[in-house]
C-alpha cells in the first residue's frame, strides 16, 4: 500500500502561526562568531523567552508533520540548518523516525522543497560504546555538529529522546576525539551549533527540572514546543498560590482546540 500525504488547514494554520511568532534574524550583529560555518545564524531575541513558540495541538492531529515541515520553512526563509529534536521515550522517537525517514515524507516534502533533503541523525543508546579501548563519538553526532553551512541543501536533524539526553554519555568531556577542533564533550558540542530545538510533549520537559536542564545545556537560540498539554507551574505561597501552564509567552501562539 502506498501512502500519500495530504496537507490539512490545521495543519497550515499551525505552519502559519510560528512563521508569524518567530522573532526574525539578527541581521544586525556585531558578534565576530555571527557567520561561524558549523552553526545556525543568528536569530533575534536568542536565549530569551519572548523569541520561544508554543504550538498547542492534540495528539493525532499532525504535530510530526507540522514541525517537520517547520525546519524546511525555516531553513528556506532563513537559512537555519541545525535542529534537535527532543522526545520524552524510545518509543516517540522511533514513530519521528520512521515518519522523517519514510520515503512518503521524502516525497510529500520535495514537492514543495525542490532539492532539499533532511539529513536525520537519531542517538540510540549503545552508541557511545567504547572500541578498542577508546571512547569514540557516534557517527551520527559527528555528522550533526561538523556539517556546515556550504552543503545549502541540506538540513541536519539530530533527534534524541530524553533518557538519551540526560545520559552521562551526553555529558562526560573525556573522549578521545574532538569535536570541531576543540570540544571533548557531546552536549557542549551540540551547543556551539547554536541548534533550534523542538520539544515534543512538552509536559514531560517541564522548568527547572532535570530534563530541562538538559535542554538548557545545548543552549538554543530558539526553542519550539509542540504539545496536547504543557506544564504547570505555581507562583505565590499559602493563600496567594495559583497555578497556572507555563507558556513563554503566557498563551500558546496557536492553540487547536
Amino acid at each position: 500500500m502506498k501512502i500519500k500525504l495530504e496537507t490539512l488547514q490545521h495543519q497550515t494554520d499551525a505552519l502559519a502561526a510560528v512563521d508569524t511568532a518567530f522573532p526574525g534574524m539578527d541581521t544586525m550583529s556585531t558578534d565576530p562568531n555571527a557567520n561561524y560555518i558549523y552553526a545556525n545564524p543568528l536569530i533575534r531575541y536568542r536565549y530569551n523567552d519572548k523569541a520561544n513558540i508554543d504550538i498547542k495541538m492534540e495528539t493525532g492531529t499532525g504535530k510530526t508533520y507540522v514541525y517537520t515541515r517547520m525546519m524546511y520553512e525555516m531553513h528556506q526563509k532563513y537559512g537555519l540548518f541545525k535542529f534537535v529534536i527532543a522526545v520524552p521515550s524510545p518509543s516517540i522517537k522511533e514513530g519521528t523516525r520512521s515518519f522523517i525517514s519514510s520515503d512518503y515524507a521524502k516525497q510529500h516534502f520535495s514537492e514543495f522543497y525542490e532539492n532539499t533533503r533532511v539529513q536525520l541523525n537519531v542517538i540510540n543508546a549503545g552508541d557511545f560504546s567504547a572500541r578498542s579501548g577508546r571512547r569514540n563519538f557516534p557517527a551520527q553526532l559527528s555528522e550533526f555538529v561538523e556539517a556546515t553551512r556550504q552543503n545549502t541543501n541540506q538540513i541536519e536533524v539530530l533527534l534524541v529522546n530524553q533518557g538519551m539526553l540526560h545520559s552521562k554519555s551526553m555529558h562526560r568531556d573525556d573522549y578521545d576525539q574532538t569535536l570541531l577542533g576543540g570540544e571533548t564533550s557531546p552536549i557542549k558540542a551540540i551547543a556551539a551549533t547554536r541548534p533550534v530545538v523542538i520539544i515534543d510533549e512538552p509536559q514531560r520537559f517541564p522548568r527547572g527540572k532535570k530534563f530541562y536542564e538538559d535542554i538548557e545545556e545545548m543552549k538554543p537560540q530558539l526553542i519550539v514546543r509542540f504539545g496536547a498539554t504543557f506544564p504547570e507551574t505555581t507562583i505565590g505561597r499559602g493563600k496567594n498560590k495559583v497555578t497556572k501552564i507555563d507558556y513563554y509567552r503566557g498563551e500558546p501562539q496557536f492553540n487547536l482546540d
